[in-house]
């Protein structure tokens, strides 16, 4: 994988490492609700639903779909079962530290 804000190249074998050593140096500045973030993880995985329907209307014949579309409604049962799981996790989870900007 590269990692495009530092340049880097992290094979996946150093991934998981590297995950974990840049979630430490990160500094809490902030916290939060679990419910919260996972009420606004299950809106995103709903917009994410409606642009995969845009998409497929579009784009009838996958065949005349560009190679990135392809992946993303290939793949979106995956970003789906994914993110409801951590919405699951989310809303158990009583108050959340975060760092780094919201956006």
């Amino acid at each position: 994988m590269t990692y495009e804000q530092r340049g880097l190249y992290i094979d996946s074998a150093h991934l998981e490492g590297y995950a974990e050593n840049l979630a430490r140096s990160l500094r809490p500045d902030r916290y939060g609700e679990g419910r919260a973030e996972a009420a606004e993880l299950r809106r995103n995985l709903a917009e994410l639903t409606r642009a995969e329907r845009a998409l497929a209307r579009r784009w009838p014949e996958p065949e005349t779909a560009p190679d990135c579309v392809l992946r993303l409604l290939d793949n979106a049962w995956l970003i789906h079962r994914e993110g409801q799981s951590a919405a699951s996790a989310l809303n158990a989870c009583r108050g959340l530290r975060f760092a780094g900007d919201r956006s």
